[in-house]
């Protein structure tokens, strides 16, 4: 899976780690607080496609499921 950011600045980026198996990086230190090297939290599903992935000003947008 991979999550891309849309418009904006970020456009064409994507999110590489996320969940606790990866670690959170200097963007999710400063998205989310802790270290850059501390495990993500948890991402399921159901974050991705309601919009409820953290980030620095709020949450990701809702996915737009392709399959």
């Amino acid at each position: 899976m991979v999550v891309p950011y849309g418009p904006g600045s970020t456009q064409g980026q994507a999110i590489t780690a996320y969940g606790s198996s990866g670690i959170k990086g200097e963007s999710g230190a400063t998205a989310l607080g802790g270290k850059p090297t501390d495990p993500g939290a948890p991402v399921t599903h159901e974050d991705i496609v309601n919009g409820r992935i953290p980030a620095r000003n709020g949450c990701m947008a809702p996915a737009v499921r392709i399959r």
